[in-house]
């Protein structure tokens, strides 16, 4: 509880040691004063020298200024002038990077020195100084040279003056005043509080934050002063930040830190032990509000603390360029460090001085609070501030943060927020194999793979087999195993190394005395898995089938494994046995039939095992199987058309006759037994047919059936008469049969056959309507017949009619001479040449003047077009007839005439009337 109150300090500090030159300095003399500007420090000594260090405390040059004690050090504001006052009464302005040394005696010792902010570029060269003598003297430069100008007197010792812009703060035994150079007039007092102790034991601390913002700390009394106009100053404007404030020490010096205050405490003795003045305790830095609540107290180790004074020492700040404590503390986040709002390498300075020592205090950035709350076990507000701050923090403070607080949160077996922990304090490769091994020691890899990255950074193969072995052991971590399994890449590990530790792991589950199968079905998963990734898909289809695992027909289709699962006929069918039906069948080629038959006869194949209920299973998957391989093509599987007859007989009865009418393939013995077996007497009527005992197959239908309808159908298709005689034989037996069969027999046999075998008296139902019946049909028969060979005459005299038309019609060639009938083939002959008809010329031309185009007609008629022309254009026999021919051919290469005169067509004219 104590550490979790504990407040974190605000500053760190460092004491110019050996490395330096101040301990040289300090070994035979001793520090009165320091001043501080951004770009050197500034060192007074008892001894009366100035001595200018860099930041780092070495000396870079040193002024024997005075005789006696030096009291105070001031800078301009460019840090090129240094002024020292000292017990001596001489003032001395010194150049820091020239010879330029001016000297001021004033006879009574100086006790502070302020110079002009723009001392190294204004000729007046003013300088404020006070002491002993009680007078506030202003020196400047003028035509005539250096001249005092007394600004204030008589209130006592002047005991600090600081100079800011224009104006002037001075504090003596009366309180503190200021003065305004630019309207040359004093324009406040603020008293001294009552009841201080004597203005001499106790310095008096002025600090100008800005401006407008004056902080006073005297003895024990702190007040804070605003500059309002230039005629009014109050304490600060802010009622809730406090105007004024004692404190329980004593004030050493004191600067601004932000939007507080930082205070150098001296505290005379422990409370309630010895008398007052008896020795000290260590000096205290105090950061306080400006109504004086307190952030935080460090106590600081000075060498012979126990026999220094308040006076004994001081703080000197230098504080960041262009930050002022407004704009500082609004950059502030509340309860934060230092380093989140001062801008890296602007955080103010303070220089804690004694006799002996120099100390730097500086406030704390992130790696200081990180350190700070890694000490007190704070990890997660450590690794917060280290999250914030990245830009400020080493990463190898970051990756110890990171490692002390993984390590903590192990040791606290909180394994889950530890492995949550690593993606964001493992950054690389290294750190992330060592905290693999390190879960591993404590068998919390599981865990820890969720988080485990698979890329920017890679780790090592071995490290992610050593993680994936370790799902292995626990049941329980299998599926997680399996998802780990489906998600990294496989690139990332060696899959043989991983197929063999889970084979060895299946196999010892395997052989566990109280193993089910259950236990085993994720590792199978993984082990497809790794198959599939290995390119190994046989071997994964064999675990999806013994997994029963849905959408596995879709793999086979995807990768085309058909072949892969032709002895796996019975698993296929037990995991869908639509889907496994379809696909043995369509794949017969790769998959034979008689290679499924096999397995679905084998006993104990399948989760059904054997006996009765498993043989019965694959009987029908047998069924149904051999079924769609018939419906594909009935010759496919003709070996097995005797099993299927049992099957239809067992499984499916109805589609039976369907199978019988359309296998030639099954033996009709056995196929018989089988339907008499199941007595299915239409089979039975069917294969007796087809044996060729027709009276037997008759007779069956008689005496089972009584279906005179299916009696006569059957008779009708074996075209047989004696089996008409035997049909009547049967029917005479039953009078309803007779009635029966009068209705139907007209169709096919002359019904007095029949009527002739009635004996006489025999009583037929409905006898009279039933020979009405045969009598109007026969008419019908009677009528349909004329009919029909009305229209077959008028068809055949159509028929004629178009085919002599046809023969009468004509052929037109113009160039292709060699494709016309030959001589002999339709054209007239004359010497063997074709000739036309008309001019007895050759049809092919002859010469460049002679005809081109020539019509040829069935008729063995051949003419020139021009002849054609011609004769039918002078009226002749043929002109009334082929004018309308000639002008079809016009245009056409071949092209039929409609009719040619010339012939009467004598085949045509035989045709229709016979020869003549």
């Amino acid at each position: 509880m104590e550490e979790e109150e504990e407040d974190e300090p605000r500053l760190k500090y460092q004491r110019f040691g050996s490395g330096s030159s101040v301990p040289e300095i300090l070994a035979n003399d001793a520090a009165s004063c320091l001043c501080v500007s951004p770009k050197i420090l500034a060192l007074g000594t008892h001894n009366g020298n100035v001595h200018l260090l860099d930041f780092n405390g070495n000396e870079v040059k040193q002024f024997a200024a005075h005789s006696m004690t030096v009291n105070e050090l001031c800078f301009d504001s460019r840090g090129e002038y240094v002024g020292s006052c000292s017990d001596d009464g001489t003032v001395v302005v010194s150049a820091l990077y020239s010879e330029e040394q001016n000297s001021y005696e004033y006879h009574r010792p100086i006790k502070t020195v302020a110079l002009d902010p723009d001392y190294a570029i204004k000729k007046s060269r003013q300088i404020v100084t006070g002491g002993l003598a009680g007078n506030l003297i202003l020196n400047s430069k003028g035509w005539l040279g250096n001249r005092d100008h007394v600004l204030h007197k008589g209130e006592g010792t002047i005991h600090a003056v600081k100079w800011c812009g224009s104006l002037i703060a001075w504090a003596n035994d009366a309180g503190v005043k200021m003065y305004d150079w630019a309207a040359n007039q004093r324009i406040t007092y603020i008293d001294r509080p009552r009841d201080s102790p004597r203005p001499e034991l106790f310095r008096a601390h002025l600090h100008w934050a800005n401006e407008g913002l004056l902080f006073i700390g005297w003895a024990d009394c702190i007040k804070i002063a605003k500059v309002m106009s230039r005629s009014a100053v109050m304490p600060a404007a802010d009622p809730g930040r406090g105007r004024r404030f004692q404190t329980e020490y004593y004030i050493s010096g004191l600067a601004p830190y932000g939007d507080s205050i930082i205070i150098l405490a001296y505290i005379p003795e422990e409370q309630g032990q010895g008398e007052k003045g008896k020795g000290a305790m260590r000096p205290e830095v105090r950061l306080v509000t400006y109504n004086n609540e307190e952030i935080s107290t460090d106590v600081l180790s000075v060498h012979g603390y126990e026999h220094y004074k308040a006076n004994d020492y001081l703080l000197s700040y230098l504080h960041p360029q262009g930050l002022t404590p407004k704009a500082a503390s609004e950059g502030q986040p509340a309860g934060s460090s230092a380093a989140q709002w001062w801008p890296e390498g602007e955080e103010p300075l303070y220089y804690l001085v004694s006799p002996k020592d120099v100390v730097v205090g500086r406030p704390r950035d992130a790696e200081d609070r990180v350190q700070w709350l890694l000490e007190r076990g704070r990890f997660e507000e450590a690794l917060s501030t280290a999250d914030s701050n990245p830009r400020l923090t080493r990463r190898q403070l970051y990756d110890d943060v990171g490692r002390a607080y993984l390590e903590h949160l192990l040791d606290g077996k909180q394994f889950e927020r530890a492995a949550a922990l690593c993606p964001r304090l493992l950054k690389d490769t290294t750190a992330w194999e060592r905290w693999v091994f390190h879960f591993a020691q404590v068998h919390q890899l599981p865990v820890l793979s969720e988080y485990i990255p698979t890329e920017a950074p890679v780790l090592r193969d071995k490290v992610y087999e050593v993680v994936l072995n370790a799902f292995l052991p626990s049941k329980s971590d299998h599926p997680r195993l399996l998802e780990l399994v489906r998600k990294w890449p496989t690139s990332l590990y060696n899959i043989p190394t991983v197929v063999t530790a889970v084979q060895r792991r299946l196999a010892s589950s395997s052989a566990a005395a109280n193993a089910t199968p259950a236990d085993t079905v994720v590792l199978k998963e993984v082990l497809a898995e790794l198959y599939m990734a290995d390119g190994q898909r046989e071997r994964a289809l064999g675990i999806y089938l013994q997994l029963q695992r849905p959408g596995l027909f879709d793999f086979i289709e995807q990768h085309k494994l058909h072949g892969a699962v032709s002895d796996k006929a019975v698993l296929l069918m037990q995991l869908d046995l639509e889907r496994a039906i379809d696909l043995l069948v369509e794949q017969a080629a790769l998959i034979p039939a008689a290679s499924v038959v096999a397995q679905l006869q084998e006993p104990g194949q399948g989760s059904a095992g054997a006996g009765a209920e498993g043989d019965k299973e694959h009987r029908y998957m047998l069924h149904r199987y051999l079924h769609a391989l018939f419906d594909k093509d009935p010759s496919e599987g003709g070996d097995f058309h005797s099993l299927q007859v049992e099957l239809y007989a067992e499984f499916e009865p109805a589609r039976l006759m369907h199978f019988l009418t359309s296998s030639q393939f099954y033996p009709l013995e056995r196929a018989y037994d089988v339907c008499h077996e199941h007595k299915l007497v239409k089979e039975m009527v069917f294969i007796l047919g087809r044996m060729g005992s027709t009276r037997q197959a008759l007779t069956l239908i008689m005496t089972e059936l009584g279906d005179i309808e299916q009696a006569i159908d059957f008779v009708q298709g074996q075209q047989d008469d004696d089996l008409w005689e035997e049909l009547i034989v049967h029917s005479l037996e039953d009078p309803k049969l007779v009635g029966a069969l009068l209705e139907r027999i007209g169709l096919y046999i002359d019904p007095l056959v029949l009527l002739r075998r009635l004996s006489t008296g025999v009583e037929i139902p409905h006898l009279r309507n039933r020979l009405v019946r045969i009598l109007a049909d026969y008419r019908t028969q009677t009528s349909l017949r004329h009919g029909c060979n009305a229209i077959l005459r008028a068809d055949c005299a159509s028929l004629a009619a178009r085919l002599h038309f046809e023969a009468r019609r004509a052929v037109r060639f113009e160039k292709d001479f060699d494709e016309a009938p030959a001589a002999g083939q339709g054209a007239a002959p004359m010497g063997g040449v074709a000739r036309c008809c008309v001019c007895v010329d050759p049809l092919k031309p002859s010469g460049p003047g002679a005809p081109r185009t020539s019509v040829y007609f069935f008729c063995s008629h051949s003419y020139h077009l021009r002849c054609l022309s011609e004769a039918t254009g002078t009226g002749g026999p043929m002109h009334s007839a082929q004018s309308e021919a000639t002008d079809e051919l016009q245009g056409r290469k071949v092209r039929p005439l409609r009719n040619h005169p010339l012939c009467f067509c004598s085949d045509v004219v035989s045709l229709l009337h016979g020869p003549r």
